[in-house]
């Protein structure tokens, strides 16, 4: 797995650097400017929260339609939030401990893994072997036509529900993040909430959340939080929608 870093605190910079390398799993690269974005073989960006340049820069799709994992960081916690608006799937709150660079590390291997199975030619078998497509059609419900996801052509072509963790807009199009990976979609939010049905929770004004997820609740301060998908993608909880999701958080853990 390859990864670049967006930072132009050279302390800052240099001190992910060292504790990138001691995780000892991927090849860093980059430099405090920004690194080429077009370069296909970036598996994850981290990008400085604080820098509205960078964040947007390392969140934005390349010329291949293709985004890499971005994991934003920042020495300030209400900078979270503005981060998973703008597409990153994890935080990093500085100074950062070696434990949690590591913690990253693997979150953004399962997903780079899981959209590396998907490329959507078959996550679910090899050509030819249509033993786990038929084993997850048999609970589908949902259509990704009606989601307004269009993809290159696969035998997957709907999902059980319990298999979309959470639909975000992200400009002006929406992400679904499920278990094929993370999908565009043209269709709005607003839309997609009539689509998924009543299962799917707001927790923050442009996420909602499938309830049957809500089960690991990270706090970062007293006000607002957030939420770990199975693929380990991080969704923000807002002030106001906290003691909802709290609510759900409990019962599922019970």
């Amino acid at each position: 797995m390859i990864c670049a870093i967006m930072d132009e605190d050279a302390v800052d910079f240099r001190l992910l650097t060292d504790a990138l390398e001691r995780v000892g799993t991927l090849e860093v690269r980059g430099h405090p400017a920004a690194p080429s974005r077009d370069a296909r073989a970036i598996d994850v960006i981290y990008a400085d929260a604080r820098d509205a340049r960078l964040l947007l820069t390392a969140c934005r799709p390349r010329a291949d339609g293709t985004t890499p994992v971005v994991v934003a960081m920042s020495a300030f916690a209400p900078d979270a939030v503005r981060a998973f608006d703008a597409g990153a799937v994890d935080f990093l709150l500085k100074p950062f401990t070696q434990a949690r660079v590591a913690l990253s590390v693997r979150r953004a291997g399962r997903i780079v893994e899981s959209r590396d199975r998907t490329r959507i030619t078959g996550r679910w078998g090899a050509d030819g072997d249509d033993s786990a497509d038929d084993l997850l059609m048999s609970a589908v419900s949902l259509s990704l036509q009606a989601l307004g996801v269009t993809q290159p052509a696969s035998r997957v072509q709907s999902l059980a529900p319990s298999d979309i963790y959470a639909a975000t807009t992200k400009g002006s199009s929406s992400q679904l993040f499920t278990a094929l990976g993370t999908l565009n979609s043209s269709s709005s939010l607003s839309a997609l909430r009539a689509t998924l049905g009543g299962e799917f929770v707001r927790t923050h004004r442009a996420t909602y959340v499938n309830q049957c997820h809500i089960r690991t609740l990270v706090r970062l301060d007293g006000a607002r939080g957030l939420i770990q998908l199975p693929d380990g993608s991080l969704m923000p909880v807002s002030k106001s929608r906290m003691s909802v999701v709290r609510a759900i958080a409990k019962v599922a853990t019970q």
